[in-house]
């Protein structure tokens, strides 16, 4: 059991290794490729907006046919195949066509594994000690990455990838086989969640509030070479975001213990509205690597306080869709939303005017959250 353990958490590790060479340098790659900010908005989009619907639909897939493994194993060995595709040429449309196969498959293998995970009772109690290893997967690999990629060799991080899903890929026969069994529920349960007033609002202020992290997880590598910074730089600054995220996840339980969900979720839609008026009135190359340990206290206590005030406002027979319809509204689509309108603006106006809007559309929705809330 214990070295079955082991290798779920290079599992993870791996997995979120692979996001590591993404996020940071995809827009890179794209832009020394002589995309402009429109089509990197609209492209970092893609995987959001595919994810709303491809998400449900292996999951209905995984369901129907009771091998949630299988399906896994299918999506991340086709995701190393699809991602070699991508610089084979370049041309936009190549690029649009080659990003849509690869992120049909890709989207899905990150939830359908946590899913997985959790339908274990073993290791459901311990889910945090392996997504941890995800985030450390994150902030190691970004920070090895970033010592040898430049503008020249970026291209590399396509070869990287398809290895390491395939290594992935092979560490998936070490999942569980537990099965998920979907609860039965009627559609009736359903309605009265989606006009729940508390249900409509966290979904509205994790939208707005999503919207322009996503645009900073497109743009950030992009503003900060801007500043001054090498490609080491930029790879130092993603890991310690990532890194940040690791103190809030073991600490979590013990903020609760002072503070509420619905007021850490204020003061993370604050730390954000702070975090991005930084970025945009304050541009200093060491202020802002510095800034990036805000992650764990913004991305980091907003995302397990909405996850966790949704497990404990539902019905047990509502929790399941309840957390399908929050994570494609306020996620996906809130990250599709984010990254084109922030091409957009980008393309039009610049960086710093996007972290301004984002600024204050962080904070009126914190504010918008806290006056509904506040108890």
């Amino acid at each position: 059991m214990q070295y079955q353990s082991s290798l779920n958490k290079l599992y993870y590790f791996l997995l979120y290794a692979i996001i590591a060479l993404q996020i940071p340098y995809l827009p890179l790659y794209f832009k020394e490729a002589g995309a402009n900010g429109n089509f990197i908005g609209l492209i970092s989009a893609l995987g959001p907006f595919v994810g709303l619907f491809m998400q449900p639909f292996w999951g209905i897939i995984a369901d129907k046919t009771q091998r949630l493994k299988f399906i896994i194993q299918v999506l991340l060995f086709s995701s190393g195949v699809f991602i070699l595709l991508v610089p084979l040429y370049n041309n936009k449309i190549w690029w649009m066509l080659t990003m849509l196969l690869y992120t049909m498959v890709q989207t899905a293998s990150m939830p359908l594994t946590d899913t997985l995970m959790l339908s274990d009772n073993q290791r459901s109690r311990e889910f945090g000690k392996y997504r941890l290893w995800g985030s450390l997967g994150f902030a190691v690999i970004v920070l090895i990455t970033s010592a040898f990629l430049t503008k020249s060799n970026i291209k590399f991080i396509f070869p990287l990838s398809s290895i390491l899903f395939f290594i992935v890929w092979i560490l998936s026969f070490s999942l569980p086989k537990t099965p998920v069994v979907p609860i039965k529920q009627n559609i009736s349960e359903i309605f009265q969640l989606i006009k729940n007033p508390l249900f409509i609002l966290l979904v509205v202020y994790a939208f707005i509030i999503q919207m322009p992290f996503s645009a900073y997880n497109t743009f950030f590598s992009i503003y900060f070479s801007s500043l001054g910074a090498t490609t080491t730089m930029v790879g130092l600054a993603w890991a310690l975001a990532a890194s940040s995220e690791i103190p809030v996840f073991y600490l979590f339980n013990v903020l609760r213990k002072s503070l509420n969900l619905y007021q850490i979720l204020t003061i993370a839609g604050i730390i954000y509205a702070v975090r991005w008026f930084v970025y945009a009135y304050f541009p200093y190359l060491w202020l802002i690597l510095l800034l990036q340990l805000s992650q764990g206290l913004s991305f980091g206590l907003f995302y397990l306080s909405a996850i966790q005030l949704l497990n404990e406002t539902t019905s047990q027979e509502v929790k399941a869709s309840a957390q399908t319809i929050f994570t494609a509204i306020a996620w996906s689509l809130g990250a599709a939303a984010g990254s084109y309108s922030g091409g957009i603006i980008y393309t039009a106006f610049g960086l710093f005017t996007l972290f301004k809007l984002s600024a204050l559309l962080a904070f009126l929705s914190a504010l918008t959250w806290y006056v509904f809330t506040k108890r």
